[in-house]
């Protein structure tokens, strides 16, 4: 549903199904995006390289990790960090007896606090698969590079998630 779309699109996960799955449904969508596997924890990109960072449930199943996650996700995006993520924080007891079961992650927007970006945005809601999610848009500080020379050297447009 994007209007304008980037010039670049990224997108991986660390399980070759799911990219696969991605893969035969960006054939007719957005034939431009390019899939790679990787893991979270350690993305291959420079620092402060891609636009827009989103994930969509891409750190849910990592609790205990969140401050990890949010601190390479942060570490890659330039502008914004985007991200939709189960809300433990809003939940009602049953789902949050869920999150706890799934080892999914909490106190996301309190760890989005402690980036050092602007949060722009926080909302809250529920899904149809009974989970409590959140979106939190971080606008990246511009005074936080951290070096020049460790941008994208084609002055990157990219969306990332």
């Amino acid at each position: 549903n994007i209007k304008n779309i980037p010039a670049k699109i990224f997108g991986f996960d660390i399980s070759f199904s799911r990219l696969k799955f991605a893969q035969n449904f960006l054939q007719e969508h957005h034939k431009q995006a390019a899939l790679f596997m990787s893991d979270l924890f350690e993305i291959p990109f420079p620092d402060n390289s891609i636009d827009v960072v989103y994930t969509h449930a891409a750190i849910e199943p990592n609790g205990g990790r969140e401050v990890e996650a949010l601190n390479e996700l942060y570490r890659v995006a330039k502008k914004y960090l985007v991200i939709i993520e189960p809300d433990y924080d809003f939940a009602d007891e049953p789902v949050k007896k869920f999150m706890e079961e799934k080892g999914y992650v909490k106190n996301m927007y309190l760890h989005a606090q402690n980036l050092d970006g602007t949060i722009e945005e926080y909302k809250h809601w529920h899904s149809d698969d009974c989970k409590s999610y959140s979106l939190i848009i971080i606008k990246k500080n511009y005074g936080n590079f951290r070096n020049s020379l460790s941008r994208c050297t084609d002055n990157c447009n990219c969306l990332f998630y």
